[in-house]
């Protein structure tokens, strides 16, 4: 059984965004969140979760109102969580190489000047000391995972409240939005077939149906890549169209794949489709935890035709993000810089920092400390080149056996794809065969790739693709 209505839940490792189907030819819109605005953005919800530890029991604050704290004796600040979840069966270090591997004692090093070679030495010391002696296997279940299953629960706890509450002040109302079911939107770390199996996704889907929400039926997850370019390539566009009925067939409603696809480069294949039979869009999302790739291909001569097989993707997740981007500068900043961004800065004055540094590449000022000062910059720019590269070769990796299509574009999506750094290494790296790249869309105006035009994507396709696509029509077998 499919639905006609449907929430999308984007959980971000550091924003989480809602996407709403509130009937099937009504296009898909991001639920503008009540409070403080995530990231500048209205409808980012950080997916921070600070405890403390109180007489009574832990108390818990999500969202906005957890961004302002910071680890300490009293409280507990988890941000980038969600890669714990999919640690879930995997062999995971317990005891003293749990301890040596965790942003505690990270964070410990750094308030003592350690460096990250030094306890690089130290982690492999112990790994080298259990083979040694013949230690016996690590735990099964790490303290990470067991500690992701309590902030699943309490988080998703939270963000079902605060999306009803949303939903309550829509134009027009909705009805009985506590009925709506749910679709997680996943990285694609196995085939979509299999993505429900997979143990982090069923810790994630668990939670979900303990908090209380109703999961869509037959599967309550979607990848993220797969709905990221559903979402750009149609603008959360959902469209249906009604066949005239004849005398040996009835009337039937299907989408209509020509009004929700039918934009930019892909109009134009299809007015010429003997000249542009094949349209292609490789998609990049650069987010906190993951890079997500697509590659979605079009025949553009048979989207009237409704044949679902006819539109060809393939995708990838790879758990490389802007938090790897956080480590690497990390271990550049000089000591007492470094000491205060691990020890002192707030989830708050990250949201900050990373604009500030890795965009503008200015330095970051507070009353104590200022962090990336002109002497770190050469070592900053050098970290950021080769996070760039690093995301650039996964994405070449990943396009190297396709076969040439006659017009293409390049979208860039995800916060990562403000920074310039990963922009430019992103462009120069790409090759796609066949027909050159035609249009560039990314957070900017500008692009590196020759007589490709560029267009700037407004903040809903960058940061909202996802939560818009998962909701989208276009995965109601139904109406095909």
């Amino acid at each position: 059984m499919m639905d006609d209505r449907v929430f999308c839940i984007d959980f971000g490792s550091g924003f989480t965004k809602v996407g709403l189907r509130a009937i099937p030819s009504r296009d898909s819109a991001l639920l503008n969140l009540p409070g403080q605005q995530g990231g500048g953005v209205e409808f980012c919800l950080p997916s921070a979760v600070m405890a403390e530890q109180r007489d009574i029991g832990q108390h818990y604050e999500f969202g906005y109102d957890a961004l302002g704290y910071r680890t300490d004796n009293r409280y507990q600040l988890f941000t980038n969580w969600k890669g714990w979840a999919f640690e879930a069966g995997q062999d995971q270090p317990a005891g003293l190489e749990a301890m040596l591997q965790s942003a505690d004692f990270a964070a410990l090093a750094g308030r003592y000047q350690v460096s990250l070679g030094q306890v690089k030495s130290l982690q492999y010391l112990v790994e080298y000391s259990r083979g040694l002696v013949g230690a016996g296997p690590v735990s099964p279940e790490s303290l990470r995972v067991r500690r992701a299953k309590v902030l699943a629960d309490k988080f998703f706890r939270f963000l079902r409240e605060f999306t009803l509450k949303a939903a309550e002040r829509l134009d027009p109302p909705l009805p009985n939005a506590h009925d709506i079911p749910v679709v997680l939107a996943v990285p694609a770390f196995a085939p979509e077939a299999e993505l429900p199996n997979h143990p982090g996704v069923q810790l994630l889907t668990r939670a979900l149906a303990a908090a209380g929400w109703p999961l869509r039926q037959p599967s309550a997850v979607i990848s993220e890549p797969l709905a990221n370019a559903i979402g750009v390539l149609t603008g959360g566009c959902n469209s249906l169209r009604t066949t005239k009925a004849s005398k040996n067939h009835p009337s039937v409603t299907r989408i209509d794949l020509a009004k929700m696809f039918g934009r930019g480069p892909i109009l134009t294949a299809m007015k010429d489709g003997k000249f542009y039979p094949l349209y292609r869009a490789l998609i990049v999302d650069v987010g906190a935890f993951t890079t997500d790739v697509a590659v979605v291909e079009l025949p553009t001569h048979e989207l009237v035709d409704y044949p679902a097989a006819g539109i060809r993707i393939r995708q990838q997740s790879v758990a490389l993000g802007v938090r790897n981007l956080d480590e690497q500068i990390l271990a550049v900043l000089p000591g007492g810089q470094r000491t205060y961004m691990q020890t002192q800065a707030t989830a708050r004055d990250w949201e900050d920092f990373r604009p500030q540094v890795y965009t503008d590449g200015k330095p970051f000022k507070t009353i104590e400390v200022v962090v990336g000062t002109k002497a770190e910059q050469p070592a900053i720019k050098s970290a950021l080149g080769e996070f760039g590269r690093s995301v650039a070769s996964r994405v070449s990796e990943f396009c190297g056996d396709l076969q040439p299509a006659n017009m293409q574009e390049l979208i860039l999506t995800g916060g990562g794809n403000y920074i310039p750094a990963v922009r430019t290494a992103i462009e120069a790296a790409v090759a796609l065969p066949g027909s050159p790249i035609v249009r560039v869309s990314s957070p900017t105006r500008k692009t590196g790739i020759t007589d490709a035009v560029a267009r700037q994507l407004d903040t809903e396709a960058v940061r909202g693709g996802t939560a818009l696509g998962g909701a989208s029509i276009y995965f109601e077998p139904k109406y095909w």
